[in-house]
């Protein structure tokens, strides 16, 4: 019996977008668990080498920084002055653009807390530094090669402050 192929449901089709020609490959699931242990990374003050093997040194953009020289400079007057913070992701969308290559545009929460005159000359160890909290977008460009991710650029733009309040006017949330 010659049975009629029925048509396509929308729903079947949206399935079928996940079905992978091979299960081993490496796949969005992935990009997405990386980008989650980047940002851990971040909140247990690993070290910049530890970012800096996965960013592609040709085209590396990190926001404003463009060398593994500017990255180390950066993060180590971050940890000067930022004991700890925490990256929450409110969202997170990827996109495969080649066959190695994924798009991901984040969406966190930052918060943490910040000493201006650096955490190792606060004169009492008890004391506050000022949090913050502030709403991130990140876009990021990377590529999987050689069993690990390949990042070639992040761009990153202060969507929304939170903390610290204006003190211009310090009732206003």
């Amino acid at each position: 019996m010659n049975e009629q192929a029925r048509p396509f449901d929308w729903r079947e089709a949206a399935a079928l977008r996940w079905r992978p020609d091979n299960v081993q490959a490496v796949n969005d699931n992935d990009v997405r668990s990386f980008i989650y242990r980047w940002y851990a990374a971040f909140e247990r003050l690993q070290p910049a080498e530890l970012f800096l093997e996965h960013f592609d040194p040709a085209s590396m953009t990190f926001g404003n920084i463009t060398t593994p020289d500017d990255f180390r400079t950066w993060y180590t007057g971050w940890q000067a002055h930022c004991p700890w913070d925490f990256h929450d992701i409110v969202a997170m969308v990827v996109n495969r653009t080649g066959p190695d290559s994924w798009a991901a545009n984040v969406l966190l929460n930052h918060v943490g807390e910040w000493f201006d005159a650096g955490v190792d000359r606060t004169p009492d160890p008890g004391a506050r530094g000022r949090l913050f909290a502030r709403l991130l977008r990140q876009a990021w460009d990377l590529q999987h090669r050689d069993e690990t991710f390949l990042i070639h650029r992040i761009d990153v733009s202060v969507e929304h402050v939170v903390l610290p309040r204006d003190p211009e006017n310090p009732d206003e949330p």
